[in-house]
């Protein structure tokens, strides 16, 4: 039973105050989610975390050479809310939206990144590097899905041989057959990343640790 009252640590004050700093929806629903714990080996296991962070963070933002394992600065604000798409993924049988596989590619495509980024740098920052590596690489697949689909959800000529060459030589509803059935070919192509993705949202170094 937790012996201390939220109101005494003015935690919501503390959550108020982290929050200015948070650039992305998926940062911000994983700090409401977070609540005052009293298990002081996780304390104190977070709180190693986070001085290796802050210390990353500091690294990278001083002058450094640009060589193989350089710290550099992660940005968040890119990262897109996919928890929609992720709750549809958990329903059998269930689809999509163009859109929602954009947003889903793009954020495996950013967290790919991030985890590059880390595992670079894990001789120096041996706690990154580790949550980094627990993330599924998806690099081979992303790149077969990156760039089918435009940002505005529709698919891109050079998607397959075959739409391109049914886009430039008979326009119309044919062209539209095929757009459907490739999405429904890269409908069955995102399924296969639901567990990385899942894996990718449940690594948040500070979830429910404060």
């Amino acid at each position: 039973m937790q012996n201390f009252s939220t109101d005494l640590l003015e935690f919501e004050s503390l959550r108020q105050l982290i929050g200015r700093f948070v650039r992305s929806p998926l940062g911000h629903a994983e700090l409401a989610a977070v609540e005052p714990g009293s298990d002081r080996a996780r304390l104190e296991e977070t709180l190693a975390d986070v001085a290796e962070a802050l210390l990353y963070c500091r690294v990278a933002s001083t002058p450094q050479a640009a060589v193989k394992g350089s710290a550099i600065r992660i940005r968040f604000d890119s990262i897109p809310d996919i928890r929609q798409a992720v709750v549809l993924l958990q329903i059998e049988g269930a689809g999509l939206e163009a859109l929602q596989i954009y947003a889903l590619t793009q954020f495996l495509d950013v967290v790919g990144e991030i985890r590059s980024l880390l595992t670079a740098v894990w001789e120096r920052f041996p706690r990154l590097g580790a949550k980094a590596a627990s993330l599924v690489d998806l690099r081979t697949l992303l790149r077969d899905l990156r760039g089918k689909i435009l940002p505005d959800g529709t698919l891109a000529d050079d998607a397959s041989v075959a739409l391109n060459r049914i886009r430039r030589d008979r326009p119309g509803s044919c062209g539209r057959v095929l757009d459907r059935s490739m999405y429904f070919c890269l409908f069955f192509s995102v399924s296969l990343v639901k567990k990385a993705t899942e894996s990718c949202l449940q690594s948040d170094t500070s979830r429910n640790s404060t």
